[in-house]
């Protein structure tokens, strides 16, 4: 598992926009994920509901 603290040059030039939200803000880094939750570097935890729809067919 890589653990880089920062992302590929660039990475922003190439995230297809209409699967992000594009916002003035910065975005959230994930830190870890266990399970169903994604924690974010500063302490939040998040439930991933996206992962699931994502693989049904």
């Amino acid at each position: 598992m890589l653990k880089s603290q920062t992302p590929a040059p660039d990475t922003e030039t190439r995230l297809p926009s209409h699967l992000f939200y594009l916002s003035s803000l910065r975005r959230p880094l994930v830190d870890r994920a266990e399970g169903i939750y994604i924690w974010t570097q500063d302490g939040r935890r998040f439930i991933d509901g996206s992962s699931g729809p994502m693989v049904v067919n």
